[in-house]
């Protein structure tokens, strides 16, 4: 049983504030009040499978770091009226005395103010009516919310036990060994990293992302979406068979599904326990271990170490011994660890630091993950020719993380050489796919001690290959036919598959004239060497959207910019005319062949990361700063693939142009470097325009304009917005025939009042942090009409002539003059923002006339005509004091006498 001072000491790797309290229920009375709970605490009966209920007649509130535990050993509920509230950094019971919570009206709540290292954990239930809210949350029970929504966020949570709510449920970083249910609600899982081993059930959508489900999934009719997610079932993994019910996204699932459509996307293998079925092309499902749900932390460190070679084999004569080099990853990037190094028989060797260094009676490897160790005989003649002799190496203080390899001495081996300058090599690199010449050569020990070349040795040893990792990987196919002539062979070996292999050669040999060659004259010679095998490069393929290159000034639109995409990446073999070292344009490689030991959970390991550089307009690509982003982060383990490669999604840019989009590996893969692989995507192209600034140019002297009149001018400003609703720069810089031209309408019932021609090309320039096009429609320099130059005409047809005025002095926007384009002339997509394609300035129009007084004479006098001009206004006419310039603007009048 864990006692008092064990539960404390647990208490203590947990970070905690100076003033942090432990709260003892045992040594909590009747009607005493304590900080959590400053009302009081009743303590009542059992009831159900609770021994005890400590009630608390309000809000239960702990502070970030307090603690509450139960040294009577029993399984207790605290209670409490309204509210529970978690500060961050709590922990409530223990494995042994384990604390249910219970809010009976206001919820629970568990924040956390340090997401990157502050963890909570609570042996016991969560229950309540209301909602649920959790942070960091390590739970070793059940979560049910009665009556409301339960959510998970923060950067890892951990439910050992089942969910139950009311309504949504919304998973981020979580993993749940027990059933997900929500009894009117949808369930969403969001962030990098989700699991659930258990069923799904829910009367509405579930949509998950980034997820593992070691289970079934039934949705009373609504769709499920798999966003690099995996469903892996025994026999049926999704039933959502309603009129229109869809199972759709980029993921993977193993069992049946019933579903009113099933997108084509969905890679489908037969269930766990059926290993022939006739709904899936891909019969068997991948090999995976069910996880387990640890309540604990995650741990920073991530130590692996990858041994080489599997096994060394060194003559009798000679100087070279066995060396073994062992390499240290933490989280897949070379670190500097301790590791052990143990001999199975310490009285016949000692060991020798080649690389690394002596570390009390262990070993550290050096910053760049590498420790070398070679195997010195005390005294070669207590050794036992073709004894196996084991070395295993263990990475300190974790036992699980151990390779053993094997080494002897003989009087006659293979081995693996290089030419120039004739040494022996333990490990051939090679890449998938592509054929590698291999040097081997039969040694004998000559009868004065000398290591020499057995050259009456002509034959065909018998060739076999083992995996060694991924442990659980493929041998894939494999060629290597190593026919000696004069004891030497050169041939080429080639494998399809990743990772690390030992390839061992054996056969018969007549050693007569050798050292130690038996009276008989044959003996039986082995020998071996390791293959690092590792994929050609990372290519970048579609996700469910083609992916297309256009630039900003040629090709096809590709989306608009701050919209989301999707890729796929996926580590490929060789393609011929390759280069083995140089960055890869993989647009036309999406169909080779994967390597798919690569993807294994026990696989080397290794992180897929995307980056990004602007490559149009090349203007501003150098200083670009807004690249390739999404908020599930541009990199994936090795472990976290789906189907053939690896999903990134909600990828997007914020500019417009093309981006080269690179996939590379965080480090080397075995010790060696994987390709770079790239494309280029594009052309992102704005999402949205807006109108910003116009300028009506009335005539001369004028603050407004008559109907009929042509306006000397109207000159607009145009801006371009990404999906974000934010200003982009690059638009500046796309090639003129590739930029959007904008005219100008009316766009109301007035649509054949204002019809202009149309503007100038549009000159583009950064003003600020903006694209600004500015647009221009002059008057016509001779004879200028309606039908050539900008006006407002006057109502010539439906009865309400004469009308107006439009927009005086702005006061009333009448109008809706605005944006507008030609259907056959739209370069990628043309939409508005809101109603912004219409400008907030209108032109004061006004409907006038030239009024002659009656007047009287006689024949021969001069006779002055007054002369009103007038407007309407208010359904009259009204004397107006302003009076326009008559050439060429009769038409603008109606002249009566």
């Amino acid at each position: 049983m864990m006692r008092i001072g064990s539960i404390i000491a647990l208490l203590a790797v947990l970070p905690f504030t100076a003033s942090a309290k432990v709260y003892d229920l045992a040594k909590i009375n009747e009607d005493q009040p304590v900080d959590f709970c400053p009302v009081s605490i009743a303590i009542d009966p059992g009831e159900g499978e609770y021994d005890k209920v400590y009630r608390c007649q309000g809000d239960i509130t702990l502070r970030d770091g307090d603690s509450i535990i139960n040294s009577n050993e029993s399984n207790v509920l605290l209670r409490a009226f309204t509210k529970v509230e978690l500060q961050g950094t709590n922990t409530i019971g223990s494995p042994n005395s384990p604390i249910s919570i219970e809010s009976q009206f206001g919820g629970i709540r568990l924040s956390n103010s340090n997401l990157d290292s502050g963890y909570s954990i609570i042996y016991g239930n969560l229950q309540t009516i209301s909602g649920i809210s959790l942070q960091n949350a390590l739970i070793d029970g059940n979560v049910n919310s009665g009556g409301m929504n339960i959510e998970l966020n923060g950067n890892y949570n951990v439910i050992n036990g089942s969910i139950f709510a009311k309504q949504h449920i919304d998973l981020s970083n979580t993993s749940v060994c027990g059933s997900v249910e929500s009894e009117g609600g949808a369930l969403y899982t969001r962030s990098n990293a989700n699991l659930i081993v258990g069923n799904i059930k829910t009367p509405q959508n579930v949509e998950l992302i980034n997820t593992e489900v070691f289970g079934s999934i039934d949705s009373e009719g609504a769709n499920v979406t798999l966003d690099s997610s995996s469903v892996y079932a025994n026999n049926m993994a999704v039933d959502v068979f309603q009129k229109a019910s869809r199972v759709k996204g980029m993921g993977q699932v193993c069992g049946g599904i019933k579903a009113h459509t099933i997108d084509s996307t969905i890679t489908r293998y037969c269930g766990i326990d059926e290993p022939n079925c006739s709904y899936a092309s891909q019969r068997r499902c991948p090999d995976k271990v069910v996880p387990i749900c640890e309540i604990k932390p995650p741990s920073e460190d991530d130590f692996e170490l990858v041994v080489t070679p599997h096994d060394d084999i060194a003559l009798m004569c000679g100087e070279s011994l066995p060396q073994f080099l062992a390499t240290t990853t933490n989280n897949g990037e070379p670190a500097s660890t301790k590791v052990t190094a143990t001999l199975s028989h310490p009285s016949l060797f000692t060991l020798k630091v080649i690389k690394g260094a002596k570390n009390g009676s262990d070993y550290l490897s050096t910053d760049e993950g590498q420790l070398e160790l070679e195997i010195i005989p005390k005294d070669i003649d207590q050794l036992e020719l073709g004894a196996n002799y084991r070395l295993t190496f263990t990475v300190a203080n974790d036992a699980e993380k151990a390779q053993a390899v094997k080494f002897m001495f003989e009087p006659f081996m293979f081995e693996a050489y290089s030419k120039d300058p004739g040494t022996s090599v333990d490990e051939i690199s090679v890449v998938a796919g592509k054929s590698q010449i291999v040097n081997t050569r039969l040694l004998a020990c000559s009868a004065t001690g000398e290591q020499i070349v057995a050259t009456n040795y002509d034959g065909l040893p018998k060739v076999s290959h083992s995996i060694i990792k991924p442990a659980q990987g493929s041998k894939g196919n494999f060629a290597y036919s190593a026919d000696f002539t004069d004891g030497l062979s050169s041939h080429g070996l080639i494998t399809n598959e990743s990772g690390l292999f030992n390839v061992r050669l054996n056969d018969s040999f007549d050693c007569k004239g050798y050292e130690n060659c038996p009276t008989n004259g044959a003996v039986t010679v082995s020998g071996s060497f390791d293959v690092k095998s590792r994929p050609w490069t990372l290519a970048i393929c579609d996700a469910g959207q083609p992916l297309r290159s256009g630039t900003s000034s040629s090709g096809n639109g590709f989306i608009a910019s701050g919209e989301d995409f999707s890729v796929t990446v996926k580590p490929i073999v060789w393609q011929a005319g390759g280069s083995l070292s140089n960055p890869v344009n993989t647009r036309n490689y999406c169909d080779a062949d994967v390597t798919r030991n690569f993807m294994l959970d026990d696989a080397p390991a290794a992180s897929v990361i995307l980056s990004s550089k602007q490559a149009t307009p090349q203007a501003t690509s150098s200083n670009q700063t807004k690249l390739l982003e999404s908020p599930l982060g541009l990199s994936k383990t090795h472990k976290e693939h789906s189907g053939d490669g690896y999903i990134f999604s909600q990828l997007s840019w914020q500019e417009v142009g093309s981006l080269r989009v690179k996939a590379n590996l965080s480090g080397e893969y075995l010790d060696l470097t994987v390709n770079e692989g790239f494309r280029n995507i594009g052309r992102f192209y704005p999402k949205y325009f807006k109108a910003r600034d116009v300028e009506w140019a009335y005539p001369s002297g004028q603050s407004f304009v008559y109907m009929n009149q042509p306006m000397d001018s109207i000159s607009y400003n145009v801006i371009a917005l990404n999906a974000d609703k934010q200003n982009v720069l690059n638009y500046v810089h796309f090639a003129p025939n590739y930029r959007q031209h904008f005219n100008l309408g009316e766009l109301s019932s007035y649509s054949d009042r204002f019809v202009p021609p149309l503007s100038s090309q549009g000159e583009w320039s950064k003003i600020g942090n903006a694209s600004v096009g500015r647009f221009t429609i002059i008057k016509a320099a001779s004879g200028a009409t309606c039908l050539n130059s900008p006006c407002w005409e006057k109502d010539e047809t439906d009865g309400q002539y004469p009308d107006g005025p439009f927009n005086k002095t702005n006061s009333a926007a009448t109008s809706k003059i605005g944006l507008t384009y030609e259907l056959g002339n739209v370069v990628d997509e043309v939409h508005f923002l809101d109603a912004t394609h219409i400008f907030s300035t209108q032109p004061d129009v006004r409907f006038g006339r030239l009024n002659f007084k009656d007047v009287g004479g006689n024949q021969g006098m001069t006779i002055r005509v007054p002369l009103d001009v007038e407007v309407w206004e208010g359904g009259r006419f009204v004397t107006h004091l302003q009076t326009p310039p008559m050439a060429n603007n009769r038409a603008a009048f109606q002249f009566s006498a």
